[in-house]
């Protein structure tokens, strides 16, 4: 655990300087904030249940140029392999990119996105979406890219917004949902009282959903789910706490009434920390709810700062962002050393 303390601490202090930085040195110093965290990544091994499969692949795609298995592989996520393998690179070389592309995507868009960019980067660690992305790789680069999109949203600027998700979809097609999202994110206005109603009837429709996601997938070529191990539902207690924590207090602290600010970063913030809701308890009625999740919980790294900035008083704001933080921070580390979340718990470097 204190290889990953060490490394978020390094990288919070990196994101206090370049917050304080502007121009070129401020993007240069971001991009090379992403190198510590992409390094303990790098030396990892037998990290997360999917590191064995990506070495797999990687060996594979070495040997026979490809990687053929009941999921086809995106060309993207090929493409990156055949790249790093072309200039004599390593599995520890590709762990190293990878991690550093999600680092620097979910980074850039906090910067554009966040009230606070310090403490959004503490929160990228606190609340556990570091360790978890050391899974899942290839849905964790699209998830960061989507990020990334979203930033471009809030700033008006919906076709580059759907493209980078379409370019999302080359490193895994689940992305397809946030080139939805973007359609309509910046423009429904939710209120405190249809985000309870929304809640409640999830709640109450669970079942339901079951069996519409069911028939649904039966026409996709996802059909394989249906018969695997990996359809069955799988609640993730740990996103439905950290979701439901937040979207309280945001309506305590009054981001989702009326007269809240409405412009385009305040419409995506608060539809996204919705739909993060929503992904986390259908998880509780809904097998693959945590495909979706993905790309919706992170958003969460800058909506705390957001609702935060709704606290007029200063040392309220201060003791509530404390705790928040040390709430989430103590829920990972309990998480990881206790039910093994992320399967990163205790880190071991490469033999």
């Amino acid at each position: 655990m204190a290889a990953y303390f060490a490394i978020g601490c390094i990288t919070v202090i990196f994101a206090y300087v370049t917050s304080h930085m502007r121009g070129k040195g401020q993007l240069l110093l971001l991009l090379i904030s992403g190198i510590p965290s992409a390094w303990l990544a790098a030396v990892r091994y037998d990290i997360g249940p999917d590191y064995m499969l990506y070495v797999r692949i990687f060996d594979s795609i070495g040997a026979t140029g490809s990687f053929y298995s009941v999921k086809s592989l995106e060309p993207g996520y090929t493409l990156l392999n055949r790249l790093v393998l072309l200039f004599n690179g390593n599995q520890q070389t590709l762990f190293f990119i990878i991690a550093w592309l999600i680092a620097t995507m979910f980074f850039v868009g906090a910067l554009r996105m966040s009230e606070n960019y310090t403490l959004s980067i503490a929160l990228f660690f606190a609340m556990g979406f570091y360790c978890d992305s050391l899974n899942g790789l290839r849905q964790y680069i699209a998830a960061s890219i989507t990020f990334f999109a979203l930033s471009c949203l809030a700033d008006g600027k919906r076709f580059k917004a759907v493209i980078l998700c379409l370019i999302a979809m080359l490193f895994h097609q689940s992305a397809l949902v946030m080139v939805v999202v973007c359609l309509f994110a910046d423009k429904v206005r939710i209120t405190s009282w249809k985000a309870i109603c929304i809640t409640a009837v999830l709640i109450v429709s669970g079942n339901y959903l079951y069996n519409l996601i069911t028939n649904l997938l039966s026409f996709t070529r996802y059909v394989y789910y249906l018969g695997s191990v990996e359809y069955v539902v799988n609640p993730t207690l740990g996103a439905t706490l950290l979701t439901s924590i937040l979207t309280a207090v945001a309506i305590v602290t009054g981001v989702y009434r009326p007269s809240a600010e409405d412009d385009n970063r305040h419409r995506v913030l608060t539809n996204m920390n919705m739909l993060a809701l929503v992904s986390a308890i259908l998880s509780f009625f809904v097998p693959l709810a945590l495909r979706v999740q993905y790309y919706f919980v992170p958003i969460e790294i800058v909506f705390l700062p957001y609702l935060l900035s709704f606290v007029k008083n200063r040392d309220a704001r201060f003791l509530l962002g404390t705790v928040l933080l040390v709430l989430f921070l103590c829920m990972n580390v309990i998480g990881m050393v206790f039910n093994g979340w992320y399967g990163a718990y205790p880190y071991q470097m490469v033999r």
